[in-house]
């Protein structure tokens, strides 16, 4: 499914219930206007394709880091769990 930047942002701050403003700027040159990822490689070599539709994945991002801030994890100590979690 294709969506804008404005689509998107407008979605994560309804979801977060932000009160910030989106702000427009003027676009760098080379700055493509259409996005539109290319996922054939992720399927040929991965067998990978999206399956969660955005909003759903949107909420459960939310919800996973208002828990890390609810918590107290900081950014530092995420990457540190990312670093050396799996070692452990």
């Amino acid at each position: 499914m294709e969506f804008t930047i404005l689509e998107l942002a407008t979605m994560v701050k309804e979801l977060t219930r932000s009160k910030s403003e989106i702000v427009f700027l003027p676009l760098p040159q080379d700055d493509p206007v259409r996005r539109r990822p290319d996922i054939a490689l992720a399927k040929a070599k991965l067998g990978w394709e999206p399956t969660v539709p955005l909003r759903k994945g949107l909420v459960r991002t939310i919800a996973y880091f208002r828990d890390m801030l609810k918590s107290g994890i900081n950014r530092s100590d995420y990457r540190l769990t990312l670093q050396h979690g799996e070692d452990e």
